[in-house]
């Protein structure tokens, strides 16, 4: 299992738990119930949107979620299979 910083793992629940995920921010049991709009505002209530998109870049090289360029401001950004685990592993239920 890869080591994670608490940012990351801070980031990993806030995509998990956004309210436009395909969960609509309830717990998501499979990695089909996650993906969302990667608007970094909305995944730390204590990160800076510039800390997290550092953070979301950490992740991307530890190859546990997939940003998708929309060719818009509307990005997305989706969980690889790794990247479930390691929320799973590290999942705060909020």
């Amino acid at each position: 299992m890869t080591n994670l910083t608490p940012n990351e793992i801070d980031v990993l629940n806030g995509i998990a738990y956004h309210e436009m995920s395909r969960s609509n921010g309830a717990t998501p049991d499979d990695i089909s119930d996650t993906g969302t709009y990667c608007w970094v505002d909305d995944f730390s209530a204590t990160l800076t949107g510039a800390q997290v998109k550092g953070v979301l870049s950490s992740l991307v090289q530890k190859n546990l979620i997939m940003v998708h360029d929309e060719r818009n401001d509307d990005n997305t950004v989706d969980f690889t299979p790794e990247g479930f685990a390691a929320f799973q592993a590290n999942d705060r239920g909020e």
